[in-house]
């Protein structure tokens, strides 16, 4: 759901929920209604961290202020009096979302146990911050005994509110445990599948060197001019062995691209988890080598894509590469992805402050089978696929863009641009 629209859901449900309220505090205050607004406040601003408590404290106010003169005019009870009492209201909305902005969002005070206890601060002092302005702008009388019930009533509401985001942080959960437990089956059947096509490659890995052999005795007749005769039978066989080896390949990646593409490429799944994907790989891949490289994200506007396997195949080669060059660095190392909405397009920023690329190599990057990753106790050289991945999948796939910018010894950053209408889905 786009940002805009859970801003108007916001809205509407703070506003419906604001007219379930009890006026137990009219004693005190006169029109003074204790409604439950804010529980379903509270919960919007801890759910929907990209969107600002002040936003939605103003959303809120607005929503609930309108809301009331609709029900006014609907019971017929609209009049000035009546508009005038029910603005000081829109104060006490706008006095939470900014406090909490200013707290719970600006410094990620996102445990419960803290979100609660300035929920708690916040309502009181919204609720006495409302009485005030009652006081001052209607002349009616103050007495401290509100103070008392009101914090009550702040409890109330926060434990209300802690309740629900238990209730939906252990549901969300247990939503995660049946796609986690659905995805390992299909991983299961998938394994099972790409071990057939593996096994049918090595078949053809066999053939293939009996075809070398074969080609090499033809060239060997040819050479010393013996078995004149049998040269076109010979040449003809060899074609055809390698045609049949060329179908089977063909049969292999038909098999395998029909399998990504219809069982699991319409998919959809929101950017934020595969981010959250890349995270835990990194905490393993970091814990299992003991090194200190730490992965920072930001995601801007979420969104729901069916790319998500060239999205992963994207971030994660970035990653690793930045991962495996910093691995044996002295210092720590962060290696940040950043994300952000430019118009029509997407702008990702993947950067790390590890050792760079050296400037002869950066136009060779790009080039298949290029690799600088090489061990020279084994002689293992890293298969250089990596990065060619990700500019077929950016340029070609995607059809978007891709800049590198390296200075030795300090960072290397890729910018990548891709057009929503190629990753989004609705």
């Amino acid at each position: 759901m786009t940002k805009r629209k859970r801003i108007l859901l916001g809205a509407i449900s703070i506003a419906l929920f604001s007219q379930l309220y009890l006026d137990i505090l009219d004693v005190f205050i006169p029109h003074f209604r204790i409604t439950c607004g804010i529980i379903v406040l509270s919960i919007f601003i801890y759910t929907n961290d990209d969107i600002t408590g002040t936003t939605l404290g103003i959303v809120a106010a607005i929503s609930t202020f309108l809301w009331n003169l609709l029900v006014m005019s609907a019971f017929g009870n609209f009049s000035t009096d009546a508009v005038i009492k029910s603005t000081p209201e829109i104060f006490f909305y706008l006095w939470y979302g900014f406090f909490i902005h200013l707290t719970v969002q600006k410094h990620k005070y996102y445990d419960f146990h803290l979100f609660f206890f300035l929920a708690v601060v916040f309502d009181w002092t919204a609720n006495i911050f409302e009485v005030i302005i009652r006081v001052l702008l209607f002349n009616q009388p103050f007495s401290s005994d509100i103070l008392t019930p009101l914090l009550g009533v702040a409890v109330i509401r926060s434990a209300v509110a802690l309740i629900c985001l238990i209730f939906l942080k252990y549901q969300k959960i247990l939503i995660l445990k049946e796609e986690h437990e659905n995805r390992y089956w299909r991983l299961l059947w998938l394994n099972s599948f790409i071990r057939t096509e593996i096994f049918l490659m090595e078949n053809n890995m066999a053939r293939i060197e009996q075809v070398m052999t074969n080609a090499y005795k033809h060239f060997e007749d040819i050479r010393d001019g013996t078995n004149r005769n049998e040269w076109a039978s010979d040449a003809i066989t060899l074609a055809g062995s390698v045609h049949e080896i060329k179908k089977e390949y063909e049969l292999v990646i038909r098999g395998v691209n029909d399998l990504m593409e219809n069982k699991y490429q319409n998919k959809a799944m929101t950017f934020k988890s595969i981010i959250s994907i890349l995270e835990e790989q990194m905490k393993t891949e970091a814990v299992d080598t003991n090194s200190d490289i730490r992965l920072v994200t930001k995601v801007g506007s979420d969104f729901n894509t069916i790319k998500h396997f060239q999205l992963i195949s994207i971030f994660r080669n970035l990653i690793n590469n930045a991962f495996d060059a910093a691995k044996n660095s002295d210092t720590p190392v962060t290696i940040s992805l950043s994300h952000w909405v430019e118009g029509k397009n997407h702008r990702f920023l993947v950067s790390d402050d590890g050792p760079g690329i050296d400037p002869d190599d950066l136009p060779l990057i790009q080039t298949p089978g290029f690799s600088t990753k090489i061990n020279y106790q084994t002689g293992h050289i890293n298969r250089g696929l990596g990065l060619t991945i990700v500019y077929r999948y950016v340029q070609e796939i995607l059809e978007g863009s891709i800049k590198v910018e390296s200075t030795p010894g300090k960072q290397t950053t890729f910018d990548i641009t891709i057009p929503k209408d190629k990753i989004e889905v609705v």
